[in-house]
């Protein structure tokens, strides 16, 4: 009997860790996008987005040009569940550049119409750029 408890309270963890992971903000994931609009005009801007536990690294493909934006992740809230691509995770990020700091937020929400992705920058106190992303496909790392 003491056996079958012992299993019972083990298999009752591993599924708890699982759906803390499932469940969770700490995912990492690469976005592919075909299209970026900015202010409702497509910008014609392929691009792949990575979030790493620290890092936003967002890779964009025009023309025959490469440009790559690596922001920091300062702060993650939300849930995402991994195994549907639901939910919602809201990122604050920064990025330095020429000794400023520079604040910006992402936001990716899954449901069952699909993915969708907003990435705000803010340049001013009255300034902001907005771009909202077309997700073609997400892949866990």
């Amino acid at each position: 009997m003491k056996i079958i408890y012992t299993i019972v309270v083990c298999l009752l963890c591993l599924a708890a860790t699982q759906q803390t992971n499932a469940q969770g903000q700490n995912s990492e994931y690469t976005l592919q996008s075909e299209h970026v609009f900015s202010y409702g005009e497509d910008k014609q801007i392929t691009s792949t987005i990575t979030i790493t536990e620290s890092t936003f690294n967002w890779i964009q493909f025009i023309n025959d040009d490469t440009a790559a934006t690596n922001f920091n992740i300062v702060s993650v809230s939300g849930q995402w569940n991994e195994s549907t691509s639901t939910g919602q995770l809201n990122y604050t990020l920064n990025i330095v550049e020429d000794g400023e700091t520079y604040q910006a937020s992402f936001t990716i929400e899954g449901t069952s119409a699909g993915l969708s992705a907003e990435l705000i920058c803010i340049l001013s106190e009255t300034e902001q750029e907005v771009y909202e992303f077309s997700i073609n496909g997400i892949t866990y790392q």
